[in-house]
C-alpha cells in the first residue's frame, strides 16, 4: 500500500494505493465490480464488499476506483479529503 496526500480544488485529500499480483480482473468486468452483487464466476464472495468499500468512500466525501490487466494485478485507487 502506498500513501500520499495532494491538492486538488483548493482541498486536501489523502490518496492510498492498494496493489496485488493476482490474476487480475477482465477488462469487461471491471465496470461492474462496484456494484451490489455483481460476481465473476469463479468468485466465493458474496458481490458486497466492494460496493460497501465505495458506499463508505462516498459517504466521507471521497472516491475509489480500480484498474486491472488480467495476469497482472489490480489496483485500487481510493481517495479521501482531509481536514486542515
Amino acid at each position: 500500500m502506498r500513501y500520499s496526500t495532494t491538492r486538488s480544488d483548493g482541498r486536501k485529500y489523502a490518496d492510498l494505493i492498494v496493489e496485488d499480483t493476482g490474476v487480475g480482473i477482465a477488462p469487461e468486468i471491471l465496470p461492474q465490480i462496484f456494484n451490489r452483487f455483481y460476481k465473476s464466476r469463479d468468485s466465493s464472495g458474496t458481490g458486497l464488499g466492494l460496493p460497501i468499500a465505495r458506499h463508505l468512500v462516498e459517504a466521507h466525501g471521497g472516491s475509489i476506483s480500480a484498474e486491472s490487466q488480467p495476469g497482472q494485478g489490480t489496483t485500487m485507487h481510493i481517495r479521501l479529503p482531509v481536514d486542515e
